[in-house]
């Protein structure tokens, strides 16, 4: 089911309706509500890439590589079965809230600063908008 996200009666009224024609006792449903917090923005999202690539350029490793080594070291590893099989895995960037995303690019730049690797602040990088609030 998709989330619904409460911004007027109209919605509300909807979300009531949808609520109204669930087949229950089908099976076991669970309806969640909580304070919305967005997603992650695609300013942070080019931001954090853009930071993946000097990273790469100072340290002659690939941004993928880069990528993989913030994500493992500041958003953790799962291992999940996919058939039969133990697979490690990563959080995908994509679906972190913008606090997340803010909290984890605050972690890559301090990393960079470790290593001695200057990021461009995205209000001086042409068409970027800033990003990291």
């Amino acid at each position: 089911m998709t989330p619904i996200i409460l911004r007027s009666e109209v919605q509300r009224e909807f979300a009531m309706n949808r609520l109204k024609v669930l087949n229950i006792g089908a099976e076991l449903l669970e309806v969640v509500i909580r304070k919305h917090s967005p997603l992650k923005t695609n300013p942070q999202l080019r931001t954090v890439h853009m930071w993946f690539k000097e990273i790469a350029a100072e340290t002659g490793h690939t941004p993928e590589d880069i990528k993989a080594l913030m994500k493992a070291e500041f958003l953790g590893r799962e291992v999940r079965e996919v058939m039969g099989k133990a697979v490690e895995t990563t959080p995908s960037l994509a679906d972190l809230k913008k606090q997340e995303m803010t909290d984890f690019m605050t972690r890559v730049l301090a990393f960079a600063n470790e290593f001695g690797v200057v990021l461009t602040h995205p209000d001086d990088a042409p068409g970027q908008m800033a990003a990291v609030r």
